[in-house]
C-alpha cells in the first residue's frame, strides 16, 4: 500500500456505530492518485480536533480506492490524429503531446472553447468542477499556403509565373479571358489583374495597380498583352501568375512601290510594312525580304500576284 495524506486531495472521515461498535468510514478525492492504485487496500489514520495525538488507526481489511480519472480528447481539425489522453485532474493536459501537422498550416496552438491551453494548464483550469470527466482541445492553424489559379485565353492556359516572356501567340479578333483561382482552406480568393504590354517582375508587380477580376473580359487588337494576376486568400497568402505574351493584330499587310493592276516595264522594289510579318510570296513562290522588308520584283510576261501574310493570319493579295 502507499501513503496519502489530506494535502494530496479532499478527504472526509464520518464514524458511526454499528452493532455497538464504533465504524469509521473515509473519502478521500485526489487527482494525484494513479489508477493503477484501484483496488489497492488503503490506510486511514485519523487525528483529534486539537491535532496533537492519534485518537486511533484504522486499516481497512477490503477497502477499494477508486481513482477518478479525466479524459482530454484532442480535435486536430484535419491535421493528423492525436489519440486521446487520460489524467488526474490536476496534470499538465498537453504535457508529452506532440503537435500535430497539417498540409499547408502552420500548427499555432489548442484552445478549450475561447480559453488558450497553454504549456502548463491543467486540467482542472479548463473543467467547471470534478462532474466534467471529459474535455476536447480544438488545434488552431495558420493557412501559410499560397492559392492557385489559372488563366484562359482561347485553348491557352496559364497556371504559373513566367520569368522569360515571348510574344508569339497571335489572335486577328478580340479574344475573352477567364481567369480562376482556389484555396486549401476551401474559402474564397480575391482575383486582380493587371495588362501589360512589356515584362514585369514580381518585385515590379508589388508596386502596381491591379483591377479587380468581378468574370471574363476581353482583350481587342491592335494590342499586345501579358496578362498578370494576383491571388490573395483570407489569410493573406498572396501568388503571382501571369500569360505570355500575347499579339493581337487585326490590320492586315501593307504592300507599297507597285500598284495593283498597273503595268511595269522594269524591275520594281516592293516594301512590306508589317511588324508581325509571316510570308510573301510571288506567283507561289516564296520572297525573302532584306533589313528593311523590302524585295525586287523583277519583269515578267503576264500578270504577277503578291501575297503576303503576317502571323495573326491577316493577308493581303496585289
Amino acid at each position: 500500500y502507499a501513503d496519502v495524506t489530506e494535502s494530496d486531495g479532499t478527504a472526509s472521515l464520518l464514524s458511526k456505530t454499528v452493532n455497538g461498535k464504533n465504524v469509521w468510514t473515509t473519502t478521500f478525492v485526489t487527482g494525484k492518485a494513479t489508477r493503477e492504485l484501484n483496488g489497492n487496500v488503503y490506510r486511514c489514520i485519523a487525528r483529534n480536533a486539537k491535532n496533537d495525538d492519534y485518537v486511533g488507526t484504522w486499516r481497512s481489511d477490503a477497502a477499494t480506492l477508486t481513482v477518478n480519472s479525466y479524459t482530454v480528447n484532442f480535435d486536430t481539425n484535419g491535421g493528423s490524429n492525436i489519440s486521446s489522453k487520460i489524467m488526474g485532474r490536476t496534470d499538465k493536459v498537453l504535457e508529452g503531446v506532440a503537435s500535430p501537422s497539417k498540409n499547408g498550416y502552420d500548427f499555432v496552438g489548442w484552445k478549450y472553447g475561447d480559453k488558450t491551453v497553454a504549456a502548463d494548464t491543467v486540467y482542472s483550469e479548463l473543467a467547471a468542477d470534478d462532474s466534467v470527466t471529459s474535455i476536447t482541445l480544438t488545434a488552431q492553424w495558420q493557412d501559410v499556403e499560397k492559392p492557385i489559379g489559372q488563366i484562359s485565353v482561347d485553348t491557352n492556359k496559364w497556371n504559373e509565373f513566367l520569368n522569360k516572356i515571348t510574344f508569339g501567340l497571335f489572335f486577328k479578333e478580340t479574344q475573352k479571358v477567364t481567369i480562376t483561382a482556389t484555396d486549401n482552406s476551401g474559402e474564397q480568393v480575391k482575383i486582380e489583374y493587371l495588362l501589360s504590354d512589356k515584362e514585369l517582375t514580381e518585385t515590379e508587380l508589388a508596386t502596381e495597380v491591379f483591377t479587380e477580376y468581378t468574370g471574363s473580359f476581353s482583350i481587342d487588337p491592335d494590342n499586345e498583352y501579358i496578362i498578370y494576376v494576383k491571388l490573395t486568400d483570407t489569410a493573406g497568402n498572396s501568388r503571382y501568375i501571369c500569360s505570355n505574351g500575347i499579339v493581337l493584330d487585326g490590320t492586315a499587310p501593307v504592300i507599297d512601290g507597285v500598284e495593283n493592276g498597273k503595268t511595269y516595264c522594269e524591275a520594281q522594289m516592293v516594301t512590306i510594312n508589317e511588324k508581325y510579318m509571316d510570308a510573301v510570296t510571288v506567283n507561289g513562290t516564296a520572297v525573302t525580304l532584306d533589313k528593311n522588308n523590302r524585295f525586287v520584283l523583277a519583269p515578267a510576261d503576264g500578270e504577277q500576284k503578291i501575297v503576303v501574310t503576317d502571323k495573326a493570319g491577316n493577308t493581303t493579295e496585289m
